[in-house]
């Protein structure tokens, strides 16, 4: 998703890698959520209601916090973070079930001081529009169904993008941005 719309609007493309914590017996349910900067998000009442132990919390706060470094470091292979202090960001998924991972998200957009946040996702669960829509700038969602049970139920083919295919797209986005800012320099030279 990111690497099409960097590709449409002449972006850059990097990532925040937040990361979902899942429920003990059902890990695709979101209980909560960890920034890239390990700030955990939790929804405190479904932790009550599964009765989710402290202990689990912590040893699965660990893994993921580690699973964000080292994707963080892989994705970018090597290279710096891209600056979004001043510019406007869009923060694209796959699809928005919970919105933990998308609050996540941009709870680590804001701190690095963009002028406004967009998110943007082919389909996202009404709860997770009605919690997100106040805290990012604009939501383009293309469909926003009643009867929402999983992102996976709107795709034929759903499954994990690899980590290869991930530092590919970075790099190919990066390059191409590159090339075009050198192709116009040389069109329009400074006088």
């Amino acid at each position: 998703m990111g690497y099409e719309l960097s590709l449409c609007w002449n972006a850059p493309l990097d990532v925040i890698v937040p990361r979902k914590i899942g429920a003990p017996y059902d890990p695709e349910l979101a209980i909560g959520s960890v920034t890239e900067e390990g700030e955990l998000i939790l929804d405190e009442g479904l932790k009550a209601t599964l009765n989710v132990s402290q202990g689990y919390l912590e040893r699965v706060l660990e893994e993921e916090k580690g699973e964000i470094q080292r994707r963080l470091a892989l994705y970018r292979g090597g290279l710096p973070p891209l600056s979004i202090k001043g510019r406007t960001v869009v923060l694209t998924d796959d699809g928005i079930a919970t919105g933990s991972t998308m609050k996540a998200a941009l709870l680590s957009a804001r701190a690095k001081g963009p002028k406004e946040i967009i998110i943007a996702a082919p389909v996202a669960s009404p709860e997770a529009m009605a919690a997100l829509e106040p805290l990012t700038s604009m939501a383009c969602v293309l469909e926003i169904p009643p009867f929402f049970m999983a992102v996976g139920q709107f795709y034929q083919n759903f499954t994990q993008t690899s980590d290869q295919t991930v530092c590919q797209l970075i790099k190919d986005s990066r390059r191409k941005i590159q090339e075009k800012e050198e192709n116009h320099a040389e069109e329009n030279p400074t006088l």
